[in-house]
C-alpha cells in the first residue's frame, strides 16, 4: 500500500497532448502506477484520438460542455456535466 502523502499541483502547467486535447497531470507517479489523475480539456468541435491504457484505471468527470464517449464494446453515449464513467 502506498504511504500517506499530500500532493499539490499548483505549479503544474497545462500541455497540448497528441490525442488532440490539453492536459494537466494532477497525479502520475511511478510509485503508484495503477492511478493516473489528470484534467483534460477538449476544444469545441475537436474529436480526440482513441486510446487505451494497460494496468491503469481511468475515470472521467465532465465539468462543462457536452460530448460523446466510446468505451470498450459499449455503444457511444452522449455525456455532459454531472455524468461520470
Amino acid at each position: 500500500m502506498p504511504h500517506a502523502r499530500i500532493v499539490s499541483n499548483a505549479d503544474t502547467a497545462e500541455y497540448d497532448f497528441e490525442e488532440r486535447c490539453h492536459i494537466i497531470e494532477w497525479w502520475n507517479s511511478s510509485d503508484d502506477p495503477q492511478a493516473s489523475i489528470a484534467r483534460a480539456r477538449v476544444e469545441p468541435g475537436v474529436v480526440t484520438r482513441l486510446h487505451r491504457l494497460r494496468d491503469t484505471s481511468e475515470r472521467y468527470v465532465v465539468l462543462d460542455g457536452r460530448g460523446r464517449v466510446e468505451v470498450g464494446d459499449l455503444a457511444p453515449v452522449l455525456v455532459g456535466p454531472a455524468m461520470w464513467w
